[in-house]
This record gives C-alpha cells, structure tokens and sequence, in this order.
C-alpha cells in the first residue's frame, strides 16, 4: 500500500508526515472516494476517485427488473 505524505510538513526526525483518512465518500453507484488530510498543518492534500468492487453476479440497478 503507498504511503500518501504531506508534500510541506516533515515531523520531528525530518521524514514526511503521513496523511491520515478523514472521510470516505460512495457519491455514485460504483465509485468511492477518500479525502486524506494532514495531521500537522490539517489541509486535505490528497483525494482518491477508486471504483467500488462489485459482488459478483451483481448488475448495476439501471439493469434489474
């Protein structure tokens, strides 16, 4: 798994301060998306658009009748 780091703060030892998951969002069928924050300076610095997995067999609700 990436670490995802704050491009600005460092932490006492010099290394990039790692984000941390501040909130998961399912806006759409499908699709999730993770907005990661900074602990150090609390700017949301990363946000992650992944495909949700789906269960198989499973079809998208335009398609059940």
């Amino acid at each position: 798994m990436t670490a995802f780091t704050c491009p600005t703060c460092r932490d006492a030892r010099g290394l990039p301060v790692r984000l941390d998951v501040v909130q998961v969002s399912h806006p759409g069928p499908g699709l999730t998306v993770r907005r990661r924050r900074c602990p150090a300076c609390r700017r949301v610095t990363h946000t992650e658009e992944r495909p949700r997995p789906v269960a198989a067999g499973a079809r998208p609700p335009a398609l059940r009748t």
